[in-house]
């Protein structure tokens, strides 16, 4: 038996029948039967973290697989109540010994925990709210251009109109539309002319 069979064969004849029988255990609300696979689940959990750190320095031993194998059919089946036996005689009490430490342990972890959390929600909050304000300032400057245009243009088409309106007085015509202008007069005028078709 390998690696990958023995995992497989733990963990689903240890989780689905078990899982079961603690359904069964609350719907029926019996207290011998919950207390039991509460048991079973915590020399479970453990020895499922134990078996990461196994696998790699035990895996080399004799029948290792098999071993796991029959190790949580012990646990499980309620001929042997290997759970009771294995939570009662070593986990309980190596947990209760070092109940204190675990605890400040867990008090501190949830403490940094909420800490980095509240640290990244604040930056996220920080980010958003720069982008946000990044994306109302470029909104404003596109539509601040846009209105410029609009008057640009608004002003060109009035220049040109006054300008035909005044015989093209060279006078009227605005100076960003002089400065490519020819001075032969000539030139000029169709200058004009073509400007004027633009914007009618």
């Amino acid at each position: 038996m390998g690696l990958v069979l023995s995992r497989v064969i733990c963990n689903v004849v240890g989780s689905i029948y078990p899982g079961y029988m603690s359904y069964k255990a609350v719907t029926t609300k019996n207290v011998e039967e919950y207390m039991r696979w509460m048991k079973y689940w915590t020399v479970y959990s453990f020895f499922m973290v134990a078996e990461i750190f196994l696998d790699f320095f035990a895996a080399l031993l004799p029948l290792y697989y098999e071993f796991k194998v029959v190790f949580i059919l012990y646990l499980m089946l309620p001929q042997f109540k290997g759970s009771d036996t294995v939570f009662n005689g070593y986990l309980a009490p190596l947990l209760k010994e070092h109940e204190d430490t675990i605890e400040d342990n867990v008090g501190n972890l949830k403490a940094r925990a909420m800490d980095k959390a509240t640290g990244f929600g604040t930056e996220a909050m920080t980010a958003t709210r720069r982008m946000a304000a990044d994306s109302l300032l470029s909104v404003s400057s596109a539509l601040a251009s846009a209105k410029a245009a609009a008057e640009e243009h608004q002003a060109a088409k009035a220049a040109a109109a006054r300008n035909s309106e005044n015989g093209n007085d060279m006078d009227a015509i605005p100076p960003a539309y002089t400065a490519d202008m020819s001075h032969d007069k000539k030139t000029v005028l169709d200058t004009l002319v073509n400007r004027q078709r633009m914007y009618v």
